[in-house]
């Protein structure tokens, strides 16, 4: 069992990840916009399609991203930016919050998990995940036992 320090995420902080994840899944169809974009800028006679794959190249990148900002500044998220700390056991997640709730999640409840470059992500649902800041462990040996313990049991589960 393993202890982290409390910790709170900024909303920041949260952003961020949110795009990488973003940009992780999505990469492709991104890429492609703005590629067909650039070729129909070739053109010297654009139709109507052309104009609006163009428009719709710039404005989809805007806009989704403008939809993940309102997101991570609705008052109604105010729950993922809480001071924190968490309890890991081979078998389950205990979490503990500052306005004083706690729950507790088993192992096998996690249907995937995965790693960025200052964060581990723990998802319960499809949507939803616990965030991990890899800051938030007290010792290099914490981190290690957390990562083969429960991060590697849930990102290797079938």
């Amino acid at each position: 069992m393993i202890l982290t320090d409390k910790f709170e995420i900024s909303k920041k902080e949260y952003l961020s990840v949110i795009f990488k994840r973003l940009f992780q899944k999505q990469w492709y169809i991104f890429i492609g916009l703005w590629l067909f974009a650039f070729l129909f800028l070739l053109e010297d006679n654009l139709d109507a399609f052309q104009v609006f794959i163009i428009v719709f190249s710039i404005a989809y990148p805007i806009l989704t991203a403008f939809s993940y900002w309102r997101f991570a500044n609705a008052k109604e998220n105010k729950i993922i930016f809480i001071e924190r700390e968490h309890e890991i056991h081979e078998d389950k997640l205990i979490s503990r919050m500052s306005n004083g709730s706690e729950s507790s999640i088993q192992l096998d409840t996690f249907v995937k998990a995965f790693e960025l470059n200052n964060v581990y992500l723990l998802y319960i649902n499809k949507t939803n995940s616990i965030y991990f800041p890899k800051r938030v462990f007290k010792t290099t040996n914490d981190e290690l036992w957390f990562r083969e313990n429960f991060y590697l049991k849930v990102k290797n589960k079938k």
